[in-house]
């Protein structure tokens, strides 16, 4: 019976090695056999959600490693942004998306030294309207219709469009009046446009406007260019009333010069007339 005892006393001792062990002798403790791996925690992949859609569970003893007995306990950092809500119960991590956009979630393994692990976590768009970190809304496909049914542009607005300022980028500039190949119709030739049309030239017709509309890009180009000719008529016509300035300055020299020597002639015909 004592022999069976040792058999099955000797394994059990092989299968503990961790236990505190002792000898024979009680007054001799031994020391327990540390793990043979180094406790790492980490790293947690890239995160990817949809902003309003189901939320995250991770379960965070998974990214542990080297831990063969004990309870693991986890910590959260801080909330990382309100682009998501963060809970830990025991284990489990659990995300919800809120917003789209980037976001840094904080953990840690609580043991002697702690483990500090961070990851990312995206939030794509979860539908056609999405929100920006900085609370910019945006739709990332499709057409904008306020007040009409069936969009055919990027937005259309059947009403007034009331706005501090309005910025337009596709502008084509009308520099090319000035350039010295530019033909620019004599004022003759466009009063009779005028006069058979009823327009300016690169104008649209007032019927064609009304039923078709107008692009402010198009037509803030075509203005410019009127008023860049305008400009080029105003310097012609400086010019040539310089010019008339300038002839006229001399036929009136001419006059004044005339006219002291008919005042000359007048005179001496007058002493003459007295002499006789």
């Amino acid at each position: 019976m004592l022999r069976l005892i040792l058999t099955i006393t000797l394994p059990a001792a092989v299968i503990m090695p961790k236990a505190h062990a002792r000898s024979l002798s009680t007054d001799s403790p031994v020391a327990p056999i540390p793990d043979q791996n180094p406790v790492t925690f980490g790293p947690i992949p890239t995160q990817f959600l949809v902003a309003g859609g189901e939320s995250l569970v991770l379960d965070l003893s998974e990214y542990v490693s080297g831990l063969s007995s004990g309870t693991m306990r986890f910590e959260l950092g801080s909330n990382p942004s309100t682009l998501v809500t963060v809970r830990l119960a025991g284990n489990q991590l659990t995300i919800k998306p809120v917003m789209a956009g980037n976001a840094q979630i904080e953990v840690s393994l609580v043991q002697t030294t702690p483990i500090d692990v961070s990851f990312d976590v995206v939030v794509l768009p979860g539908g056609a309207w999405s929100v920006s970190d900085d609370d910019d809304v945006y739709l990332l496909e499709g057409n904008v219709g306020i007040g009409v049914d069936d969009p055919d542009e990027r937005l259309v607005v059947d009403g007034r469009i009331k706005a501090e300022e309005i910025h337009v980028e596709d502008v084509t500039p009308a520099d090319y009046v000035f350039e010295d190949d530019y033909v620019l119709m004599s004022l003759d030739e466009l009063k009779d446009h005028i006069q058979a049309h009823g327009h300016l030239p690169g104008i649209a017709p007032g019927p064609e406007m009304e039923a078709e509309g107008v692009s402010v890009s198009r037509m803030q180009t075509v203005l410019l260019e009127k008023v860049e000719e305008l400009m080029l008529y105003t310097i012609d016509q400086h010019g040539t009333l310089a010019s008339q300035r300038r002839t006229i300055d001399e036929q009136e020299r001419q006059l004044a010069v005339q006219q002291r020597h008919i005042e000359s002639l007048e005179e001496r015909l007058s002493k003459l007339e007295q002499n006789r």
